[in-house]
């Protein structure tokens, strides 16, 4: 190992995963082709904003160095909410997963490394209601905002998972884990 290589030990996943320099992204010790992607997400209030005074940002991290990593606010246009900004997250994360095996990484699975119940609990069950129902879904007759964002995660992880043969899997990581990630998105707030 490599005096620049950092060995995390994540008792919460019971799995050892490396952030390895000079290299773009983390991966499982067992695993050297896996990537683990780290995403967070949060909401500040803007006084300077009229008529939202609040503002969700996002971040996807990669590796601490990694030109992969992105933080960003939603868009105003967007419901200003933690759930949406985790969404926008994970389709970044989708999209930097695809960028990476575009590219030519071998990538056997990705990881999103998450502190989102709803990420946790609901994303694979509302992407299948998505394919099971008529587009565009309605929830008490009231158009959701956000499927779009929903189903452009779904359409990913599809392409990642039936288009490249790369598994896609979620993982709950203590806050204590993504110190890294809500620090990328403390520096570009």
């Amino acid at each position: 190992m490599d005096d620049h290589d950092r060995v995390f030990n994540s008792a919460r996943h019971g799995s050892i995963w490396y952030d390895s320099h000079p290299s773009t992204r983390r991966h499982l010790a067992s695993d050297p082709y896996s990537l683990l992607i780290f995403i967070d997400r949060d909401i500040r209030h803007r006084y300077h904003l009229t008529p939202v005074h609040h503002q969700a940002s996002w971040a996807v991290l990669c590796q601490t160095t990694s030109r992969f990593n992105r933080a960003h606010f939603l868009p105003r246009d967007h419901v200003q909410s933690i759930e949406v900004a985790e969404l926008f997250a994970l389709a970044q994360g989708l999209e930097v997963a695809l960028e990476m095996v575009r590219a030519g990484s071998e990538v056997s699975r990705v990881v999103f490394c998450t502190h989102s119940q709803l990420l946790m609990d609901r994303i694979c069950t509302e992407a299948w209601i998505i394919d099971q129902a008529s587009w565009p879904p309605r929830v008490a007759g009231e158009l959701v905002e956000w499927i779009h964002v929903l189903h452009d995660c779904h359409l990913m992880i599809q392409a990642l998972i039936y288009g490249r043969g790369v598994a896609v899997d979620f993982w709950h990581a203590p806050i204590s884990d993504l110190v890294e990630t809500h620090g990328l998105l403390e520096h570009f707030l």
